[in-house]
């Protein structure tokens, strides 16, 4: 499954809810000193999509929804696969009226074929999306959970370095894998 854009979306959905959580010290111009005091936390995005419960369940189910339609598509490409080799096997002993008839014929089949394709792409791409939306609520919900509790003023996703002192992904998937937690921490 391409995560590109979820990972944007998470990264720039995670970087807002974390503003958000910053002290209200910040906003009235807390000193130097104060700020050196700043504690921040580290979420690994990519882990909480491949490792999360939510986010397998996601997955097994988009998976259990679209198995038919995949498998569908599959035979409807082995025969179309086995009506162009039988035409091309045949094509030297037909008539021109018989080959014109079976190229067209296979020519839309092979144009169903295709919309068929772009049709199952399109909407288990759609279905991916709604899915990995409601994931991303549960796991913004779980960071902002675990933030205020941590007394965390502020969790990047993805940083380019994150020691593992500040890293909260072992937490967010503990979480994530209360199933009561989401419920009961609304934002």
């Amino acid at each position: 499954m391409p995560m590109t854009s979820f990972s944007r979306l998470c990264g720039a959905l995670l970087v807002v809810s974390s503003l958000a959580a910053l002290p209200c010290a910040a906003q009235t111009g807390a000193s130097a000193n104060n700020a050196s005091h700043v504690r921040v936390a580290s979420v690994d995005a990519k882990r909480i999509l491949e490792e999360s419960a939510p986010a397998k369940a996601a997955y097994e189910k988009i998976a259990a929804e679209f198995r038919p339609r995949q498998q569908a598509l599959e035979s409807q490409g082995q025969k179309l696969k086995a009506a162009s080799d039988a035409f091309e096997r045949d094509a030297p002993t037909l008539s021109e009226s018989d080959r014109v008839a079976r190229q067209k014929a296979l020519s839309d089949l092979d144009r169903g074929f295709q919309r068929d394709q772009r049709a199952f792409s399109e909407d288990l791409n759609a279905r991916k999306s709604q899915e990995l939306s409601g994931l991303l609520d549960q796991t913004n919900r779980a960071i902002r959970k675990i933030a205020e509790a941590g007394g965390y003023d502020i969790v990047v996703q993805d940083a380019y370095y994150a020691s593992p002192r500040v890293d909260i992904t072992d937490q967010v998937l503990k979480e994530l894998a209360n199933p009561s937690a989401p419920a009961a921490s609304g934002k």
